[in-house]
């Protein structure tokens, strides 16, 4: 087990050298709650995209998370090889914590080094530990395993200190990711495979025991669920809110496609990419519902042929195939409702880091006849030994491969361009990424692509007038951020910069409403206030200008040019009359 832990540190060392990439920018670079400790209390009571203004739709309720970012930022403050070195260590816990799960629930201490060294090196968790905000799940599964251990303690001795404490370490679960929710299910599965039912009673009957049974045995988590719930709800309005409506058959056909392309990625993780082209399914009679539908369906029948077999010749081996599958299958149940995922956003290869216990399990299982062969190794047996090799050599290296382009944004964004050049998302930020470089040809020739293709693509719109707005094409910038405005009109940046364009073509009733607009749905924006103040002070309103240079000075204590401001005001009213 330590060179399982060794080789998953070397396999994930070189992200020590990462920048901060996609998200990171906004949830650790922006994000002001996570860089001080006077606001400890906003990130238990707010929401994850609280930051943003005006916050995204309020669906993430994670504290453990962000006060993580909080711990990471007091270490190591911006120097992102502290963040990824943390989320690496995270990693290797879990990873260790997976071995000890499975050598006690399958007393087998090859199939729990197998089912460990996948976990640790699979490629699919290269967004989970690669990518600093990807530590959600991590994170979760650094409370979620640890409880279910707890509670598998408590069934076995009656010691009410473990319950306790899976009790505990399932709260630190759903602070941490709100799939921890799926914990009661897990346990219920497990008490469901390992029941000690020695009566003899007719099967329906001793089902029916055995139910209420488990369901009763789940009393102190469901009271923790409420609380929860209550929390959530407090704090997002609601559990969740939708993001992209759509009908339930397309939700319900575009699952097998969904699940197609997870089996696809635990067996052959080649060419991933944070950005994925998967459609909604509209329609039963689409190739994309029956052809997925057909693999499913083939696996799910493999799975069962293969636990029939397992049950006739060794009941115990079955009965952890079967918590296998369940390890597989619930940790997904979450994200059957599409629509709280944004358009594109509804698959991606971090979905699978719970999932990837079970399929680790099935594989060190697949594996376990090879340690009956007589050949030996240094007293292990060697067939098992080299085929743990042979994982480790092509997962690390896989994984190697795959993690570069995560490296830094023009790596990370140029990849999902290439990969999936029709994502609206990648395309757009790989322009912003040129444009950060003053590479503003290749900037404007994706903007332009972008909306081509998709017109009223919001994020292309407002970049593209931004841009058109630092290189002074007024009549550009006019036309795409009013168009940007008018696809959304709760995002203060693109009324700002609307303002300012309209400041510099000499239409100042129109500057002065739209940073008013801007100030209204973001008060503390960076120069939103010196903006709107120079604009009042060029028309004669000093009293109206001081006010406003104040503001800028309220929320920017450091803007030196609303400091300079103030004393040119105060100064001229100091002056005597005449």
């Amino acid at each position: 087990m330590g060179l399982v832990l060794l080789l998953t540190l070397a396999t994930y060392l070189g992200t020590l050298w990462f920048h901060f990439v996609f998200d990171d920018s906004g949830q650790v670079l922006q994000n002001r709650y996570v860089h001080s400790w006077r606001y400890l209390r906003i990130l238990f009571t707010k929401q994850v995209w609280i930051f943003v203004s005006p916050p995204l739709p309020a669906n993430y309720y994670r504290p453990i998370f962000l006060f993580w970012f909080l711990l990471n930022h007091t270490a190591f403050g911006l120097n992102p090889m502290g963040w990824h070195l943390t989320t690496v260590l995270v990693q290797m816990a879990v990873t260790l914590m997976v071995y000890w799960l499975v050598r006690r629930v399958a007393q087998d201490r090859w199939m729990a080094l197998i089912a460990a060294l996948v976990f640790g090196l699979h490629p699919a968790h290269t967004e989970s530990v690669a990518w600093v905000s990807g530590v959600t799940d991590p994170l979760l599964a650094l409370w979620l395993i640890p409880s279910l251990m707890f509670y598998i303690n408590w069934r076995q001795n009656r010691r009410r200190r473990y319950l306790v404490a899976s009790v505990v370490f399932y709260a630190l679960a759903l602070l941490s990711k709100e799939t921890g929710i799926i914990l009661p299910v897990l346990i219920f599965v497990y008490d469901w495979i390992w029941a000690d039912d020695r009566t003899i009673e007719p099967r329906i009957r001793r089902w029916a025991r055995r139910f209420g049974r488990n369901i009763l045995r789940l009393l102190p988590y469901a009271l923790v669920t409420l609380a929860y719930v209550g929390i959530r709800y407090r704090v997002l309005g609601g559990f969740a809110h939708p993001v992209t409506l759509m009908p339930v058959s397309t939700i319900v056909f575009t699952w097998p496609s969904l699940l197609f392309f997870y089996i696809k990625h635990l067996v052959w993780p080649l060419g991933l990419c944070a950005f994925v082209h998967l459609p909604y399914v509209t329609q039963a009679s689409s190739p994309n519902f029956f052809v997925p539908l057909a693999v499913v369906i083939a696996v799910a029948i493999s799975l069962g042929v293969w636990h029939h077999q397992l049950a006739r010749s060794s009941p115990e081996l079955a009965r952890v195939q079967a918590f296998a599958c369940a390890w597989l299958v619930v940790p997904l149940m979450p994200l059957a409702d599409l629509s709280l995922l944004a358009r594109g956003e509804i698959a991606h290869d971090r979905y699978l880091y719970l999932p990837m216990i079970g399929f680790g399990i099935l594989v060190g299982l697949a594996l376990r006849p090879l340690s009956r062969l007589p050949l030996r190794a240094f007293g292990e047996p060697a067939f098992q030994c080299v085929a743990f090799l042979l994982l480790a050599a092509v997962l690390g290296t896989l994984t190697t491969a795959q993690d570069i382009y995560w490296a830094n944004n023009f790596l990370f964004f140029t990849r999902g361009a290439e990969v999936v050049p029709s994502n609206n998302a990648a395309v757009t930020n790989l322009a912003d990424v040129y444009g950060g470089l003053n590479q503003f040809g290749a900037a404007l020739a994706l903007y332009h692509a972008v909306l081509k293709r998709d017109p009223g693509y919001w994020p292309a719109n407002y970049n593209l007038g931004y841009t058109d707005y630092r290189l002074g094409n007024l009549t550009g910038a006019d036309k795409y951020l009013r168009r940007a405005v008018a696809i959304k009109d709760t995002f203060p940046s693109a009324f700002f910069f609307l303002g300012l364009t309209a400041l510099k073509r000499g239409h100042d009733d129109m500057a002065e409403a739209s940073i008013r607009r801007a100030i209204q749905l973001d008060p503390g924006g960076l120069a939103y206030h010196l903006a709107l103040g120079l604009l009042l002070k060029q028309h004669g309103n000093l009293q109206g200008a001081l006010q406003q240079f104040e503001l800028e000075h309220k929320y920017h204590p450091h803007e030196k040019a609303a400091i300079e401001q103030i004393r040119q005001l105060e100064h001229v009213q100091q002056k005597p009359a005449g």
